[in-house]
């Protein structure tokens, strides 16, 4: 949406020339949406999803480089010219469809979702085009089969998209429901895959959590990592016969929750490292096993703490379910509606 309105609304930094530099970005923009929709899997060779992402980062960047101070071509007030009329112009959209009774079930920056019946398509399309003759921007729609949304970050969707006259359902995950998210976002942690996969599995195809949890082979889809700052270090934890035992340990951390194990812990390295606010649990007060080094122990000898993960795929399918946002007072409402209760012992 931003380089949409860079090129149609003519934001350029001031010591620009303007026409060239907007046309040169209506040109990737008008690129991009082309090969998003070319029928075939490759333009001139390049694989199209790959050359419409690289398209879309190009383009999303030279906005970015706007609000950079050491940069070419930084210019404050493009920014906010940017910025400041496309959330209007998003509200003015959502403004209008909500009065005319077409319900917005989630909005981002460039973009929204809507709930619309057939009754209300014609209403919809008026709306539509008026919109884009004001604002000089066009849609971009996708047709969804199924939303399942946690939120606008965090959802898995199944649009229905046409090849070759042929009509597909194809997926799109994000977030806590992606379980690729850590080989998309490399600034990122690597945080068990294994649980978005359950959840993604639960809904699309109704297959109980613990069956995907038990039915998998790959340890690594179970662990976490950890890479604290160099003003911290790791400790570990674990109990022998003559006590407790603290060991320092290296920065990077790879494991996964078990049932017996030890305890994960980051350390300001500037405190006391026993007293409790310098100190942090990485796993949640659960006990782990570090993985830094990959074996070929079978998973069933892993020692599993399952009932961890499917805690972890219930956290993101409760609120979706009920309705109810994960944060605040929802907590309470969800442990209330979804008969999750705190043990009495």
């Amino acid at each position: 949406m931003y380089p949409s309105i860079m090129a149609m609304h003519r934001v350029a930094p001031e010591h620009m020339n303007a026409s060239a530099f907007c046309n040169c970005i209506d040109w990737m923009r008008q690129t991009r949406i082309k090969v998003k929709h070319w029928d075939e899997d490759t333009y001139e060779g390049i694989p199209k999803d790959i050359l419409a992402l690289v398209l879309k980062i190009v383009i999303n960047s030279i906005y970015g480089k706007l609000g950079f101070e050491y940069g070419d071509i930084y210019d404050r007030l493009a920014v906010l010219k940017v910025t400041i009329n496309g959330q209007l112009m998003i509200l003015m959209l959502i403004e209008e469809l909500e009065l005319n009774g077409i319900h917005v079930l989630s909005a981002n920056t460039d973009g929204i979702v809507v709930k619309l019946y057939k009754r209300d398509i014609e209403k919809y399309n008026v709306i539509k085009e008026n919109w884009e003759k004001i604002t000089k921007l066009k849609f971009d729609t996708d047709y969804y089969e199924c939303l399942i949304s946690r939120d606008v970050n965090n959802y898995l969707s199944q649009f229905r998209v046409s090849k070759k006259g042929v009509n597909k359902l194809e997926l799109e995950t994000k977030g806590a429901l992606n379980p690729l998210m850590y080989a998309i976002d490399l600034s990122k942690g690597y945080d068990m895959p294994i649980v978005a996969e359950a959840v993604k599995e639960f809904f699309l195809n109704n297959v109980p959590i613990m069956k995907t949890l038990q039915s998998a082979t790959n340890i690594l889809d179970f662990c976490k990592t950890q890479n604290v700052g160099r003003q911290f270090h790791v400790e570990i934890e674990y109990a022998t016969n003559e006590g407790i035992v603290r060991e320092e340990y290296q920065r990077y951390v790879r494991y996964y929750i078990s049932n017996h194990g030890v305890c994960l812990f980051k350390v300001n390295n500037d405190v006391d490292a026993y007293e409790s606010v310098s100190k942090s649990n990485l796993a949640a007060n659960q006990v782990v096993t570090i993985l830094n080094t990959l074996d070929d122990k079978p998973i069933e000898l892993r020692d599993i703490n399952y009932k961890y993960y499917y805690l972890e795929c219930m956290k993101i399918i409760n609120p979706i379910k009920l309705g109810i946002t994960p944060k605040g007072k929802g907590k309470s409402k969800i442990k209330k509606y979804s008969e999750s209760f705190n043990t009495l012992f």
